[in-house]
């Protein structure tokens, strides 16, 4: 598969990446994006980053640069995990990705915006 990816400031690459698993955990959902924005996050990564995307593996997911940008898009549902229930194949959806502390005292009320 193709993807834009962030490598340094004003090195952006469209590159073949492995495609995602669809090996799916039971709360996993495998989506298809069908269209992405690019927004002042991006730009400003391009200008003057990284500043948003990781130098160090992240502290939820272990990733780091290069990374795939464009993180304001829509996707169709491909597959979901034994556990999911609020989505299923085909649905169309928008996505917020953010990655929080569901166990701390904000993300335990779904106010996850202000976990720190």
């Amino acid at each position: 598969m193709r993807a834009v990816r962030f490598h340094a400031a004003r090195d952006i690459r469209v590159e073949d990446v492995a495609p995602p698993s669809d090996v799916l955990l039971p709360d996993d959902v495998l989506i298809e994006p069908f269209i992405s924005g690019i927004c002042g996050t991006d730009l400003h990564e391009y200008i003057a980053g990284p500043i948003v995307t990781p130098q160090t593996p992240h502290v939820y997911t272990g990733a780091t640069n290069p990374q795939i940008l464009g993180h304001e898009f829509s996707a169709r549902v491909k597959k979901v995990g034994s556990g999911v229930s609020h989505v299923k194949e085909g649905d169309r959806i928008s996505v917020q990705p953010l990655l929080f502390p569901r166990d701390d005292y904000f993300g335990k009320r779904g106010l996850y915006h202000l976990s720190p």
